[in-house]
């Protein structure tokens, strides 16, 4: 994943790129109880202030939050949705999310009814998914 602020335009803007795939990945190899499904479907934050003074690149701290708040239990449009609308609070003008598969046109109208947001899907070495922000 990289993040980086892009200064071509007067306004700097913030680009991130976040491999969904990864987390598909990662979120089928723990054993869930029910404790567990619980917090996880509640994005609870337990950090300490040494913890918020930490610097890290905006991807990486994307990615910190986008991994407390989805679920493999929600569909994988729910959970697009829900990357748009943490990238859209966190001020970020264009989400690139790297994608398993493309989406039907179905799943794309949904996203775009639900975040009113600008979406392009490519399909180059790997599917990703476009999100620009306005």
């Amino acid at each position: 994943m990289t993040g980086y602020l892009d200064s071509t335009d007067t306004k700097p803007s913030c680009v991130i790129n976040y491999d969904y795939t990864r987390f598909l990945c990662e979120s089928n190899k723990y054993n869930r109880t029910f404790i567990k499904t619980l917090l996880h479907l509640v994005p609870w934050s337990f950090s300490s202030d040494d913890e918020k003074k930490e610097r890290c690149f905006p991807s990486e701290e994307f990615a910190k939050i986008a991994s407390q708040s989805l679920s493999s239990l929600n569909s994988d449009v729910s959970n697009l949705i829900m990357l748009i609308e943490l990238a859209r609070v966190r001020h970020i003008h264009q989400l690139n999310i790297m994608l398993p598969y493309s989406l039907d046109e179905k799943e794309l109208a949904k996203i775009i009814k639900h975040t009113e947001a600008q979406l392009q899907q490519f399909s180059e070495d790997r599917e990703y998914l476009q999100v620009t922000l306005m």
